[in-house]
């Protein structure tokens, strides 16, 4: 019974000094977290992220505060910054299946802002070609046209001879 007992308090002290911790090195930054939390709870999404915000700017690294914020900014149709934030906190609470389902669940609502145009023939043509030539093919273009100059294939270009003394 006396290890659980050390155990609880030590659970107790961890506690204890996190929270503390959180007070000294935020400034305030419980402060904005309950601030925030009561914005949450009135429907003021935007105005709770903010709050949120200043607490992370504060440098709180809490699991609780990202998990928050990324609620807040899904609220307010910010689904990329809602992501981003659930993954800091699953970073920090990596056990918590709330974080893990909410990253999932937004995830699975992103789509990308532009439409995908099918391309013209010409547009075709003119990606298959850049697709082409990536550094290795225009070395080998290279080297082929140079041997081919090499071996006499200089494609009609004329060769003079200098001689000496004589009329050419």
């Amino acid at each position: 019974m006396s290890r659980v007992c050390a155990a609880a308090q030590i659970i107790g002290a961890v506690c204890m000094l996190a929270f503390t911790v959180m007070e000294a090195a935020g400034d305030g930054a419980s402060g904005f977290y309950n601030q925030g939390n009561t914005l949450y709870r009135e429907g003021r999404f935007e105005a709770a992220a903010l709050q949120y915000q200043k607490a992370v700017s504060t440098g709180v690294r809490n699991a609780d505060v990202h998990y928050n914020l990324g609620n807040a900014y899904y609220k307010v149709g910010e689904l990329g910054l809602a992501v981003l934030n659930y993954e800091r906190a699953h970073r920090l609470n990596p056990a918590d299946s709330d974080i893990a389902a909410n990253i999932a669940f937004v995830k699975a609502h992103l789509t990308d802002r532009f439409d995908e145009e099918i391309p013209n023939v010409v547009t075709r043509l003119v990606l298959g070609i850049y697709a082409a030539l990536n550094p290795n093919m225009i070395s080998i273009w290279v080297f082929v046209t140079f041997l081919g100059g090499c071996l006499g294939g200089g494609g009609g270009c004329s060769h003079r001879s200098i001689g000496c003394g004589g009329a050419s």
